[in-house]
């Protein structure tokens, strides 16, 4: 653990860069805050849960009264009469006693669409989740790799003027000085690409973050540290699968989308029962502006559906098969989820091991390096030999970071299978 800890000190030294007086210094825990204030992703799906949710308490009018006024003036003239002006004021009134259990299984298929958005704004909360804490692994090793692929080309550097060196001295042969200029070249071309990835890397954190493009933004070494510090979690006991599946988002949402389908398919049924209605009126009439004379009237009705050509039998037997479509999606969603988060969380499990496995190797890589350069100075070992352990160096240097960044990254990957995040953690 200690040796892990001075390799990555040992990367992060190398990060001296000039900081414009406009950048502003990111932490994580701002960073989080950001994300939940501005990222437009998770906003929209903030506002499609309480959209979905407004909606629901519209399902409830049904158990209520309606009650309108209305003003009329009417003219009418038969071959008998002259024409006649009638004038009304009345107030409204009508009520549904019963309507085939409509209104019942309406609201209880808006709550279910209501619990399917909460469940898709828990998958967006994870999935952004996942990619903030990729976007700012990735802008971290960006500017570690940036500052590598410099440390590189200052090796390749010197290692070309012991090249030229022995050459001089009529050790070396001419291909061994050429090969070490194509390194220096190659190195020039990695530290280009690495510029580039930087560049790209700031753009995507500050779209995930919700800020402008001109915003300028820094994260300090030790935030880098604390970061990676804070993040690196013990591997958990083997996981229940399907425990963890049951309450993940996505199978939650098939679930629900399978109960408002049941509640949509009891509407349709409503279609065959009687429907039971009391209205009333009361108001003036009159032949004259303002009407004075009362007028009054109570109503209750029973009607029977009889025959719409079909059509109710049809939508039925539609919405049962859609019942029935989304209660095997909901099965089958389950099964995947359970295979998904087996296989993101032995991942997550490699990385880690694959972390301490690259640590090694860079240790071994790095001393092996050390004592190969001063056997190649002192005429002790062959450009060959000594070219093998240089680049055998680098890439394992490279490898390591990598190795590192991938562990948060199926870290991320994991807990979003879950349907869990930091930004549920900071709700």
């Amino acid at each position: 653990m200690k040796s892990h800890r001075k390799i990555l000190i040992a990367f992060f030294s190398l990060l001296i860069l000039n900081k414009t007086a406009s950048a502003k210094n990111l932490t994580w825990n701002e960073a989080v805050l950001l994300t939940q204030k501005n990222n437009s992703e998770l906003i929209a799906s903030q506002k499609s849960f309480l959209s979905t949710k407004a909606t629901q308490n519209t399902s409830y009018s049904g158990y209520l009264p309606r009650l309108s006024a209305s003003l009329s003036e009417t003219q009418s003239k038969t071959e008998a009469t002259d024409t006649a002006t009638n004038y009304a004021a009345q107030l409204n009134l009508s009520l549904n006693i019963f309507s085939g259990f409509l209104d019942l299984n309406k609201s209880k298929m808006y709550e279910a669409n209501t619990s399917v958005a909460e469940a898709n704004l828990r998958a967006s909360l994870a999935a952004v989740s996942a990619e903030l804490r990729t976007t700012f692994v990735n802008f971290i090793f960006s500017k570690i790799f940036k500052k590598l692929t410099a440390d590189i080309i200052f090796r390749r550097k010197e290692n070309l003027k012991n090249v030229q060196l022995q050459f001089q001295s009529g050790r070396e042969n001419k291909g061994s000085v050429l090969l070490s200029e194509a390194y220096v070249e190659q190195a020039m071309l990695d530290d280009l690409s690495a510029s580039h990835d930087f560049e790209v890397s700031i753009e995507i954190l500050k779209r995930t973050l919700g800020l402008k493009s001109t915003d300028e933004i820094e994260i300090s070494e030790e935030d880098q540290m604390t970061f990676l510090t804070e993040i690196r979690q013990k591997p958990l006991e083997k996981p229940d699968y399907l425990k963890l599946a049951k309450t993940n988002p996505d199978v939650l949402a098939l679930q629900f989308q399978n109960k408002a389908s049941m509640y949509s398919y009891q509407m349709s049924q409503s279609q065959f029962y009687p429907s039971l209605d009391l209205s009333g009126s009361y108001g003036n009439y009159d032949t004259s502006f303002f009407p004075e004379k009362n007028k009054w009237s109570v109503s209750l009705t029973l009607s029977f559906p009889l025959f719409d050509g079909a059509r109710d039998y049809y939508t039925v037997k539609s919405n049962y098969l859609k019942y029935e479509s989304t209660l095997l999606q909901a099965n089958d969603k389950l099964i995947q989820i359970q295979t998904k988060l087996k296989k993101t969380y032995q991942d997550y499990i490699e990385s880690i091991q694959k972390e301490k496995v690259d640590l090694s190797f860079n240790h071994a890589a790095d001393v092996r390096a050390q004592i190969a350069r001063s056997k190649y100075k002192n005429g002790l070992m062959s450009f060959d030999d000594w070219d093998l352990v240089e680049t055998d160096l680098i890439q394992k240097q490279k490898s390591y970071l990598n190795s590192v960044k991938d562990r948060v990254t199926k870290l991320s990957l994991w807990e979003q299978a879950q349907g869990i995040g930091v930004l549920d953690e900071n709700k």
